[in-house]
């Protein structure tokens, strides 16, 4: 099956690894950042390329830095098809200090054309690919329902649709049916619209889905995961680990997630080798990705259990 990812609101990302707590308001001297593409569909194809899978990138793009983004994942051997915007790509930047404490400051993005818009959902409808992963926020310029529509073009065109967004978008998009959404828990919150009871969210995750008939991924952090979907209901249970690198850590469960279900893993497989990917991701600093090795030493320390 062919992959595609599609990020509307790419960034560059400058990772920087603090060796002291943030002091808010002085000066603090760091160390180089990291420097590496960003973007949630963007973090899914670099995860599903370190497994060996190759991805399309679609996505809107431009200026200088999205000069930088397209040499960045060309230099990575992924295929990208953007569409070009007269606007600059963002750049963000994610701070990580010693008391493991993650700063970000995120430009906006945008703002983007409708008619740029237009030019992306003609580029994906006839595109090879069968499964999009759409993920990410929307610049300005774009509306809610931007998902929606992209959504509702691609399944006319008969592909499948996976989404992690969130906010108004994800509300918009769920309407159009996508075939799995991944929200975090603040983020389902914003779906159900009201802020259910610590160990109610994998019921309601369960609920959403019986209602819904779209596959659902809850991610919770540190207490895990669930899934509810066509085969069964799953809850997710992972160790304590030292985070390092909280950033990508929901995109590399989502590429992991699809790598394993594409590569024939039963269901309680292919999330707990998500689930340990996600966690050797943490355990990583700013945007490495973890290997193959390191993720298949971690699945022994993943409990999955039928709901």
């Amino acid at each position: 099956m062919k992959i595609a990812t599609v990020t509307l609101n790419p960034a560059i990302d400058r990772n920087i690894i603090y060796d002291k707590s943030l002091e808010a308001g002085e000066l603090n001297r760091v160390s180089p950042a990291l420097v590496n593409a960003g973007g949630k569909g963007i973090n899914v194809s670099r995860m599903l390329k370190k497994y060996g899978v190759d991805t399309y990138v679609f996505g809107l793009n431009g200026g200088r830095t999205g000069k930088m983004l397209d040499d960045i994942l060309s230099d990575e051997g992924i295929e990208t098809h953007f569409t070009k915007t007269d606007c600059e790509t963002r750049m963000n930047v994610k701070i990580t200090d010693a008391d493991s404490k993650e700063t970000e400051i995120n430009e906006k993005g945008g703002p983007v054309t409708e008619n740029e818009l237009k030019e992306l959902i003609k580029t994906l409808i006839t595109s090879d690919a069968e499964l999009f992963v759409i993920g990410g926020s929307t610049p300005m310029g774009l509306c809610d329902d931007t998902v929606f529509r992209i959504v509702n073009a691609l399944k006319i065109s008969g592909k499948k649709v996976i989404t992690d967004i969130s906010g108004a978008p994800l509300v918009k998009a769920v309407e159009a049916r996508p075939y799995l959404i991944k929200p975090n828990r603040d983020e389902f919150c914003q779906l159900l619209g009201y802020t259910p009871d610590r160990d109610k969210y994998c019921h309601e995750a369960m609920a959403f889905y019986s209602k819904t008939g779209i596959e659902i991924i809850l991610t919770m952090g540190k207490d895990g995961a669930c899934y509810s979907g066509r085969a069964g209901n799953y809850r997710i249970i992972n160790p304590e680990v030292k985070a390092k690198g909280f950033s990508g850590a929901g995109d590399t469960f989502l590429a992991s997630y699809i790598y394993g279900v594409t590569n024939d893993m039963d269901i309680r497989e292919a999330l707990r080798f998500a689930s340990a990917a996600s966690l050797s991701k943490v355990e990583l600093e700013g945007t490495n990705l973890p290997d193959m090795n390191t993720v298949l030493g971690n699945m022994p320390r993943i409990t999955v259990n039928e709901m």
